[in-house]
């Protein structure tokens, strides 16, 4: 789900299509259906105030333009679906995909620029740090750190796929996994500096709130927060 603008979100289906929706309009609520991928949508990015991108598991990246509702170009690179997508501190579009890879892109042109390389299996998240670290999590229960597109540091401690990335402040972000664990990483000493217990199941997500505290969602049917 994309809120793009404010009232209005998006949502990807396995329909193949990317759904436009009114929240301020209860009686008719929905308003337009992107159509154009060939399997399911995974996720979905603002790229800026007037385009958005899709991942689908047809292995393509879609660029639309939110004002006409076009599709303006395909990315094609991947050779399997995609599974997330964020843009990067510079402007650029980061995938990471089934086909163990992560690749970065000027969307506005439609061209790859950088293939990471290094996981060997399904990368399910990546974010970005403030210090412009790319941190990507992987079903080979992995945590990598690329700086200027090189892997420099592989992060381990986790039993189970890894699900969701979060960043917490300049040094510290959060990962979930589905070895029932969420676990708090220091990138400076490369290092875990705490495992949060307590969910029953696969932990699907984890979200840091500006209030200084995480949020996860877990298979177990619970959403905890979490403290210092």
């Amino acid at each position: 789900m994309l809120e793009f603008d404010p009232g209005q979100i998006l949502t990807g289906t396995d329909e193949n299509e990317i759904h436009l929706w009114d929240i301020n309009n209860p009686q008719n609520n929905f308003l337009y259906a992107f159509k154009g991928h060939q399997l399911w949508i995974n996720c979905l990015v603002k790229c800026d105030k007037n385009y958005f991108a899709s991942g689908s598991n047809d292995s393509d990246i879609k660029i639309w333009n939110w004002k006409s509702k076009q599709c303006i170009n395909t990315l094609k690179e991947h050779d399997n679906c995609i599974i997330s997508m964020i843009i990067l501190i510079n402007g650029n579009l980061c995938s990471s995909s089934a086909d163990c890879t992560i690749k970065v892109w000027d969307w506005t042109k439609g061209t790859c620029l950088h293939t990471l390389v290094g996981h060997q299996k399904w990368i399910k998240c990546i974010c970005q740090l403030p210090n412009g670290y790319i941190v990507s999590g992987s079903d080979d229960n992995t945590i990598k750190i690329w700086s200027n597109y090189k892997n420099i540091g592989e992060l381990k401690g986790h039993t189970g796929s890894i699900r969701s990335l979060c960043k917490i402040s300049d040094n510290l972000f959060a990962s979930s996994s589905f070895d029932k664990t969420i676990k708090i990483w220091d990138i400076n000493n490369m290092r875990m500096i705490q495992s949060l217990e307590g969910h029953q199941d696969n932990v699907i997500g984890v979200i840091f709130h500006k209030l200084g505290f995480l949020i996860s969602y877990s298979n177990d049917h619970t959403i905890k927060i979490w403290k210092n």
